[in-house]
């Protein structure tokens, strides 16, 4: 495999040396160096399956760039390289632009406006949240092309940047819609105290091996319509989901969006840690357990993995 690209300065594979003897611990994949460094050594082993990137070995390098700019984009290393083979072209190297002959030609010298290029760093930062796309779809060439022919902006290089997008304008997107929430739960006060139910679910990435905690609030309004609202999603970064923690992150919830003296109905699924989180907060008896779970257990535990 011709390793040109400069991504694959970051990647290697894993290798044993004793004494003049070396030997290739994993032939089928490649491993982020950078990871490497930052991790625990008496983690590494731990880390090799599980919080270190790795990639097999017909992997594209534009995989591992996006991994070297959403993971170390602090590491000043990684960023100085990435830049140099940005401007000599690195990355697209020997790729024939089949756009040229299609390229517009820009309307007009003038950038943006502050003002206009945060509301439009917004909207594209509610567009990505919700159909679930990477901030860095700005930076692709097409996404461009589509923004300067449709008179969104003058020119491609007016859109804001992917890091602008994750750390102000999502902030501001995060910000207004906590507020409409709070707003919408204080209106209808009442109909959340007689029949709000609120939903919890916990899960374990498969990537980054990390703990989540999900609240969402389902009430009726006065028109008999269903309301249904993600109120928070918490990463547990240093905890597993135990009893304490489950409990800790429920009340904390309620407390932020002041409901903490609803009579609320919960629904949750038969966790044994779950469980016991509600017989701390001495719910138990105003919780209900998912029917979507139960299906979800009977089918996959009770009788596929008991099948094979």
């Amino acid at each position: 495999m011709t390793k040109k690209s400069v991504a694959w300065t970051f990647f290697c594979q894993l290798i044993m040396k004793k004494d003049s003897a070396v030997k290739v611990v994993d032939s089928k994949n490649y491993y982020c160096k950078v990871c490497f460094q930052q991790a625990d050594k008496e983690k590494v082993l731990k880390y090799i399956y599980k919080g270190l990137a790795k990639y097999k070995r017909g992997v594209s390098t534009g995989n591992l760039l996006i991994h070297l700019k959403a993971v170390h984009e602090s590491d000043a290393k990684v960023q100085r390289l990435l830049k140099v083979a940005d401007r000599a072209g690195g990355t697209n190297k020997g790729k024939p632009d089949i756009f040229k002959s299609f390229r517009d030609t820009p309307r007009s010298n003038a950038s943006m406006s502050k003002e206009s290029k945060f509301i439009l760093g917004r909207d594209i930062a509610r567009l990505c949240s919700i159909d679930c796309l990477p901030f860095g779809v700005v930076n692709e060439t097409g996404y461009g092309y589509f923004c300067v022919k449709h008179d969104i902006v003058a020119n491609a290089g007016d859109l804001p940047s992917d890091r602008n997008i994750a750390t102000n304008c999502l902030q501001d997107v995060y910000t207004s819609r906590f507020t409409a929430i709070k707003e919408m739960l204080a209106k209808e006060s009442e109909l959340v105290k007689d029949t709000a139910v609120v939903a919890l679910d916990i899960w374990t990435d498969l990537y980054w091996y990390l703990n989540y905690q999900c609240h969402r609030l389902i009430c009726l309004n006065d028109e008999l319509e269903m309301r249904n609202v993600t109120l928070t999603t918490s990463c547990f970064m240093t905890d597993r989901h135990t009893a304490k923690y489950i409990c800790k992150d429920y009340r904390a919830t309620l407390k932020l969006f002041d409901i903490a003296g609803k009579n609320l109905t919960m629904v949750r699924d038969r966790g044994s840690n779950v469980v016991k989180a509600f017989q701390l907060d001495r719910l138990d008896s105003k919780s209900r357990d998912c029917i979507a779970h139960g299906l979800h257990n009977l089918i996959t535990f009770d009788g596929i993995y008991q099948v094979y």
